[in-house]
């Protein structure tokens, strides 16, 4: 099977690896001559950054002491691995031999969306903010499509960017090895409900959920990762509740539909946060799917949208102007701090020292 890893080819970087959008991919431990790995206490929600046959991957580690995988879940490892697409994040591979569960995806340098929306540094205008939209509506408009159906698990973590800043959709197939468990600490819970902040009410109701969730809760997923994108805020910005609380007003179906608030006095223009609002639609029936939210976006953007060349070299402009502005920042700073350490050095020490 191609999709089978075997663990002790797995290296783990030497190195705390931390990408341009400063997350951290944490290196648990490494025997001193390096042919073998050990992932102790990984926390179950987050990445190690590490190699696999010359290959940089992101290594999702496992937190079960053993895994019943079905004939189905078998299946699914294989029509991972034959997905293709530029905005589906390379599956790969898994180990499914105890205690070192794992599951491969590719590498990506700079990071989750997540961290990336989080980081005040990195500067995004409208036009690279709807590029990153355009790189996840055709990522997820491949996943409906494929044999995979859905993905279960959307949120701004599970999207990675490259090194040429392409949004690539991570972290979906099986939910046997994929689905995170949490321990029943208080520091835990709120992990699980924080997680929860992405999820449709509808699924939110069900007891026991459909293990890949479905194409209209993805789509309501869509929905708050693009009032992410639009205003930089995170899920329910505005709330000042723990999530526990605000999964339990999204799930109780108020006669408002509780949802994250729409900032009025911002520059995001009427026609996404329309779009947000029929994305987390409270009946499922009456979201629109990936290929109508791509016409929307299209109808809605004729002065931006271009050829791809163009995208990507508008891309890489910003991002070479976003770093002359941090380097003449730090440039600035440094020079600041050498004056600060110089008229201190010049009262410490006598003049002709000095001179």
């Amino acid at each position: 099977m191609l999709w089978k890893v075997d663990y002790n080819e797995i290296r783990l970087s030497t190195v705390n690896k931390k990408s341009d959008s400063q997350v951290s991919f944490k290196t648990q431990s490494m025997e001193r001559d390096g042919s073998t790995v050990s992932m102790s206490n990984p926390q179950p929600h987050k990445f190690t950054m590490g190699y696999y046959r010359g290959i940089v991957v992101a290594i999702k580690r496992v937190c079960k002491s053993h895994v019943a995988l079905s004939r189905s879940d078998h299946l699914e490892f294989k029509q991972m691995r034959d997905l293709s697409h530029e905005n589906i994040n390379l599956f790969i591979g898994s180990c499914v031999d105890p205690p070192n569960l794992c599951v491969l995806f590719a590498y990506c340098s700079k990071g989750s969306l997540q961290d990336i929306l989080e980081n005040d540094d990195i500067k995004l205008d409208w036009t690279f903010k709807q590029s990153l939209l355009s790189d996840l509506v055709n990522g997820m408009a491949y996943i409906h499509s494929s044999s995979l159906v859905s993905h279960g698990r959307m949120k701004s973590s599970n999207c990675v960017v490259d090194s040429r800043w392409v949004l690539k959709i991570t972290d979906y197939g099986p939910s046997a090895l994929l689905h995170v468990q949490f321990n029943s600490r208080d520091s835990e819970e709120q992990e699980k409900f924080k997680a929860l902040l992405w999820t449709a009410p509808e699924i939110l109701r069900v007891h026991e959920p459909p293990s890949r969730g479905t194409q209209e809760g993805d789509v309501y997923s869509f929905g708050i990762i693009l009032h992410e994108i639009a205003f930089r805020h995170g899920p329910f910005p505005a709330e000042r509740m723990i999530s526990k609380d605000i999964v339990g007003r999204v799930r109780n179906g108020e006669s408002v539909p509780f949802r994250p608030l729409r900032f009025r006095d911002t520059d995001v223009d009427p026609s996404i946060t329309n779009l947000m609002e029929m994305c987390w639609a409270e009946n499922p029936n009456q979201r629109p799917d990936f290929n109508g939210i791509k016409t929307y976006l299209r109808n809605h953007n004729k002065d931006t949208v271009g050829n791809i060349m163009d995208i990507i070299l508008k891309r890489m402009e910003r991002y070479a102007i976003n770093l002359e502005d941090l380097v003449e920042q730090r440039t600035q700073a440094l020079l600041e701090e050498k004056k600060k350490t110089d008229r201190l050095l010049y009262q410490l020490l006598p003049r002709l020292v000095m001179n």
